[in-house]
């Protein structure tokens, strides 16, 4: 076996990963450490629905390295320069579970061990630190390979928080969220015994067209230069009363415009909805699978779902420009009458 070592300086979104790969995963599951590449998880349900797939480049560690054991009778460029271990993920949630930023965190597995074991070394500070020791289990489990240059239809990048807001929100009414894309939004909706619930959210290139619209307001401005004409020189005590009038109304008029600008709903930049499209969409997911993905909010700032009428759609929380936890979800199959 090869001696694999995996630092991570900074540990505040460990436990959001892994957490996040458990709540599809919630057993055994082959980890990947490659050398030069970096670590890989990629399982299924245990319904085959929905496939987790999260990597962690070299670049998201402070220290990444794979070295297999040498053999005399084995040249060098023989050599595998990847170790393939099945652990239980569960246990390793229970492990990082708690640890943040100040945490430091080194996974270990000395070369030649015959009882493959993984060591979870965590350090705080100078003085503190906890290691635990997770064997690796002898089981089949499949491996799956998810190619990353897909193309899709459509893609939708919108706030991680808003789309958490959202699932939450239909999953009190229903178990199949309808998506709906154009190039107009996105619309969430769901039918329930009680009633129908129905989320839209505008696309932000869609929704930013028609503020161009003022900018033609300006040539009213030649307006207030014709009162100034009918002005006459010849009456000038008038000119002070007319300075004096519009004054007032100038201020009248700010105070109900601040009033009307209160009142207006507030946009905030993490509410823009971005939306990338070739052709209209209209699948149906299952609820109880989307709140699971929505539980990796705290992964990233935005997720990105991208979708195809005849794919699995992705959900992807980008941890870096070259990791990842994307989750793929198949849609539901509809009957011809639903069509």
């Amino acid at each position: 076996m090869a001696a694999v070592r995996a630092e991570l300086a900074d540990c505040s979104n460990v436990g959001n990963i892994f957490a996040a790969v458990n709540v599809v995963c919630d057993g055994e599951a082959n980890v990947v450490f490659e050398a030069g590449v970096g670590m890989d998880i990629q399982a299924m349900d245990s319904s085959h629905v929905s496939l987790v797939d999260m990597h962690l480049s070299t670049d998201y560690f402070a220290d990444f390295s794979v070295q297999e054991e040498a053999n005399e009778d084995e040249d060098e460029g023989d050599r595998a320069t990847d170790v393939m271990l099945c652990l239980n993920i569960p246990s390793i949630v229970k492990i990082v579970s708690g640890v943040n930023k100040d945490n430091s965190l080194v996974l270990s597995s000395e070369e030649g061990s015959q009882a493959e074991t993984v060591n979870f070394f965590i350090t705080k500070g100078k003085n503190g630190m906890r290691s635990f020791d997770l064997k690796a289990l002898n089981c089949e489990v499949d491996v799956y390979r998810v190619p990353q240059d897909t193309k899709y239809l459509a893609s939708i990048r919108m706030s991680s928080t808003l789309f958490k807001q959202t699932i939450t929100d239909l999953a009190k009414w229903g178990d199949t969220c309808t998506i709906e894309v154009s190039s107009e939004g996105i619309s969430f909706s769901t039918s329930g015994d009680c009633g129908d619930s129905r989320i839209l959210y505008r696309n932000k290139s869609a929704s930013a067209e028609p503020d161009a619209e003022p900018d033609a307001e300006p040539d009213a401005e030649p307006d207030a230069d014709a009162v100034a004409e009918p002005d006459a020189e010849d009456s000038p005590p008038l000119l002070k009363k007319k300075r004096k009038a519009p004054a007032k109304k100038t201020k009248t008029t700010k105070k109900k415009t601040a009033k009307k600008k209160k009142k207006a709903p507030k946009i905030e930049p993490e509410d823009d909805v971005e939306v990338t499209i070739d052709a209209p969409l209209d699948l149906d997911l299952s609820l109880d699978y989307l709140a699971k993905f929505a539980k990796g909010s705290g992964l990233a700032d935005y997720i990105v779902i991208s979708m195809h009428d005849e794919l699995p759609c992705r959900f992807a929380y980008a941890l870096s420009p070259t990791s990842h936890v994307h989750f793929h979800l198949a849609p539901k199959m509809r009957d011809d009458d639903d069509k």
